[in-house]
């Protein structure tokens, strides 16, 4: 039977060691090493019976991205995966495509998928308002709750940190609540409340003459929650499966 291609963790140590030694940025040498310390330090909590060979095709573009980032945030994504991948109990969730999902977020991203979907296995919820007049015509922008769950660098950023979220495949919007929501949902929607005043008026005027009856403003909600993609995302680049912590 063929043997399997790829990296041992100790393999994997020693490459990286080659890769710092050589790289052309003397501090991409030692962002790596910085880096691989944790992966190091992740490893030896692994129980020797669950370590596994380390995909190539995954290991070494780790490695290659890891000489260029500086963020802990997004350095710690990259860390766990290659630490999962290291496992038995982690290399089967561990997707190549998860490479590009990391390399394809900014920092208050990272804090979000580690603070909000990960540590606090929380939702973000958001709000929009809408027309309703035989469908529902969305008017504005949703609105999200993202920055009272964490400190963010760009808060003004949000909605665009949901709908990119949204594009690759991590998250999906859904019109479902619960009722222990219902305050927060209130908070988002006195920030609408005004737009929401000025479409009121248009339908009325609409209304007058003749157009519009069956026309009213609303306001929608619902959560941002993980897609199963998603899920097993998260669950590849923020913990270790095997540890023995």
């Amino acid at each position: 039977m063929g043997r399997k291609a790829g990296f041992s963790p100790k393999a994997m140590q020693k490459a990286i060691e080659q890769y710092s030694n050589r790289a052309d940025n003397k501090n991409a040498g030692l962002f790596l090493k910085h880096h691989m310390e944790k992966y190091k330090e992740n490893m030896e909590k692994i129980p020797e019976e669950e370590i596994a060979i380390v995909p190539p095709t995954l290991g070494l573009k780790i490695i290659d991205e890891l000489l260029t980032v500086t963020n802990e945030d997004i350095a710690e994504l990259f860390i766990n995966l290659l630490t999962n991948a290291s496992t038995l109990s982690g290399v089967r969730y561990a997707h190549p495509s998860f490479i590009e999902v990391i390399k394809n977020i900014s920092e208050d991203e990272a804090k979000i998928i580690n603070e909000v979907y990960h540590r606090q296995q929380n939702n973000v919820q958001y709000t929009y308002l809408a027309k309703l007049d035989g469908g529902v015509i969305p008017l504005t922008d949703k609105v999200n709750n993202v920055a009272t769950l964490l400190s963010l660098n760009f808060e003004e950023n949000s909605t665009v940190y949901m709908e990119n979220f949204i594009k690759l495949g991590i998250l999906e919007d859904t019109s479902v609540y619960y009722d222990f929501q219902i305050d927060e949902f209130e908070k988002l929607e006195h920030i609408l409340l005004e737009k929401k005043k000025l479409f009121e008026e248009r339908v009325f005027e609409q209304q007058k003459n003749g157009k519009w009856l069956n026309a009213s403003i609303i306001l929608n909600k619902g959560n941002y929650i993980l897609s199963s993609y998603g899920k097993s995302f998260v669950d590849s680049v923020t913990s270790n499966k095997a540890s023995t912590d």
